[in-house]
């Protein structure tokens, strides 16, 4: 498919975190030639800091839309070659609103296979989660594409987990559905793990409140263990699967597969991770451990007093039963398929994610001063 032109490329969901993530690695790759990017968002575009990309700025444009919108949708994918359909309703909470999060995360899928269809895009790469394989009653220990139950008997963030399953199987399901003009879509679906990078606005939250005290606590034990990775490496591997699909002619074919992503980023407890980048941030970091038994507890009544509220009005709670669950579970994955399918290899090493996050987060937070370099992990 790809001629010395290069190919269009449009990324739903392109002004959001690993959406920009995503637009700027297509711009810098060399793996193959790009004629245009469109990001299509439901907000505009901003560049978060550290990520203006070096080069090819100019094939960047931006369309504000919904993928609500199947109108706007299809007119987005007028002369488009490959569709990166990153946008999703993230909701982590105890109660989220299951209208919002399933018009979004399933019908606006479904609206993006229709544009496809119509406006004969012959490839679909579809932004999953690890969430749609994790089970509250079994840990997930270093756990392949084959090896694991999908969907998940028990989903952690159930609302959230069951539309990017749906999601995830309407998009393999439409791999070789025929388009308007007599072709064939291809589509894969990549499932990332935690992120973090520039752009990010989860952690964020919690080192503000470390931040705010002036030393870092770890929550949950060391044992239980999650997968993060920097948002740049994710990115880097959305290249090697638009690669793929458009060379459907080499060995290495992943129309209607799956495949969990991952870096070098060391296999963290979540309180570990957070407490690494606080530790580049603030003078002191705690050691002490609230134990599961407390943290149940008061997750609990909050939990409870979530419920209660809901029906009067929604509260975005994301510290819960299930989150505490997951905080002290253990949940990682094997991205050994992305490197053997599809050759891929982290563009950052885990020093260099680090250090560009750090720089980030000095600059979200206002510490940009040079007492800070000193913290930075060697």
């Amino acid at each position: 498919m790809t001629n010395q032109e290069g190919v269009t490329i449009l990324v739903t969901g392109g002004a959001g975190f690993l959406g920009q993530h995503i637009v700027k690695e297509l711009m810098e790759q060399e793996v193959f030639p790009v004629k245009e990017i469109r990001s299509f968002d439901i907000q505009p575009f901003k560049w978060h800091h550290g990520l203006h990309p070096s080069k090819n700025s100019q094939k960047l444009y931006h369309i504000e839309g919904s993928i609500c919108d199947p109108a706007a949708l299809t007119q987005a994918c007028e002369n488009v070659d490959v569709v990166i359909h990153n946008c999703s309703c993230v909701a982590f909470g105890a109660y989220p609103n299951r209208k919002s999060t399933r018009a979004v995360n399933v019908d606006g899928t479904e609206n993006v296979v229709d544009a496809c269809i119509e406006q004969n895009v012959e490839c679909l790469v579809y932004t999953s989660s690890i969430e749609v394989a994790n089970d509250l009653k079994k840990p997930s220990v270093n756990a392949s594409e084959t090896s694991v139950t999908v969907p998940a008997i028990n989903p952690i963030f159930h609302v959230y987990s069951k539309s990017k399953y749906d999601a995830e199987k309407m998009v393999l399901t439409a791999n070789n559905k025929t388009l308007k003009n007599g072709k064939k879509l291809r589509t894969c679906a990549l499932r990332p793990c935690g992120i973090y990078g520039e752009g990010d606005h989860i952690l964020t939250t919690n080192l503000g409140y470390f931040l705010n005290a002036g030393i870092a606590f770890r929550i949950g034990e060391p044992s239980g263990k999650s997968q993060y990775a920097y948002a740049g490496n994710l990115a880097y591997s959305y290249v090697f699967a638009v690669k793929s699909l458009l060379r459907p002619d080499e060995k290495t074919d992943i129309s209607g597969e799956a495949f969990f992503l991952g870096d070098d980023t060391p296999i963290y407890s979540i309180g570990e991770l957070v407490s690494h980048f606080a530790k580049a941030l603030v003078a002191e970091t705690g050691t002490a451990t609230p134990p599961y038994w407390l943290m149940y507890t008061i997750a609990f009544f909050l939990t409870v007093m979530c419920w209660l509220v809901s029906n009067l009005k929604y509260w975005e709670m994301p510290f819960h039963t299930n989150a505490v669950r997951y905080m002290f579970g253990e949940y990682h994955y094997s991205w050994e398929k992305l490197q053997r399918v599809l050759g891929y290899k982290p563009r950052y090493t885990y020093k260099e994610a680090f250090d560009r996050t750090i720089t980030y987060y000095e600059h979200f937070f206002g510490l940009n001063n040079k007492s800070n370099q000193t913290k930075k992990q060697k």
